[in-house]
């Protein structure tokens, strides 16, 4: 009887620990949830359009993670994002006449790193050739690599949410 109890014990054990790890691998996956937003097309005086695009990006996993490029496909070839900043808009509030207060929104600069459960909003900015890309196109061919894995290429359809896993 007490053969039988260890026995007993010694595979609900195992499919206790079985389970703690299909559990464990199942919360620390790569979940991103990612939406492209408003678009807009700046000319370049050197004959290229810069595309800026607003995104929000929330890391769902519970692990950090830097997403360290992104492309988009305009006219079947792909272009990185901008290492550097530009100025998306600029604000300023005025009282009498003078400035007191002026407010820059600069696209971001990758990496993006997401803590456990985290955020991040803004733009991105892509140098384009010009004349490629309008700004009211719906949809985006994407690539997104992150430091845990490239993430395969995907169409992405602005003002929805989509999941990443």
């Amino acid at each position: 009887m007490f053969d039988i109890a260890c026995k007993l014990v010694g595979i609900l054990g195992f499919l206790l620990s079985v389970f703690n790890l299909a559990m464990v691998i199942w919360q620390n996956r790569k979940r991103l949830r990612i939406r492209f937003g408003a678009a807009g097309i700046l000319s370049l005086p050197n004959h290229t359009d810069l595309y800026q695009i607003a995104y929000s990006i929330e890391n769902q996993s519970r692990l950090p993670i830097s997403i360290t490029r992104i492309q988009i496909q305009v006219a079947g070839k792909m272009y990185d994002c901008e290492r550097l900043p530009y100025v998306i808009e600029t604000s300023e509030y005025r009282v009498g006449g003078e400035v007191v207060d002026r407010t820059l929104v600069k696209s971001t600069v990758l990496p993006i790193n997401l803590l456990a459960l985290a955020a991040e909003s803004g733009f991105l900015a892509f140098s384009i050739p010009q004349g490629t890309q309008s700004a009211n196109d719906k949809d985006l061919i994407v690539q997104i690599y992150t430091n845990r894995g490239k993430v395969a290429r995907m169409t992405l359809s602005r003002h929805e949410d989509t999941l990443i896993s």
